[in-house]
């Protein structure tokens, strides 16, 4: 069995996932990868950004979130 896990940092729930008997693999935590840096440093300079003012209700910050990870072949 192969375990794929959401987790952010190595930790008390990685290592209790690794215990789980017929566990053949569990997935390294998601904290190390560089796209969920990525992620989490745009989403902090959107949030931290002083407000675009435009005419309209429907204004908002150009720009698109990235991805946070790509599975392609």
């Amino acid at each position: 069995m192969a375990i794929a896990t959401h987790l952010l940092a190595p930790g008390r729930f990685t290592h209790a996932l690794a215990a789980v008997p017929g566990a053949w693999t569990v997935a390294a935590p998601l904290g190390a990868h560089p796209g969920l840096a990525h992620a989490v440093t745009w989403r902090y300079r959107e949030a931290a950004a002083p407000p675009v003012t435009r005419a309209g209700p429907r204004a908002k910050r150009p720009g698109r979130a990235p991805a946070l990870v790509s599975w392609g072949a």
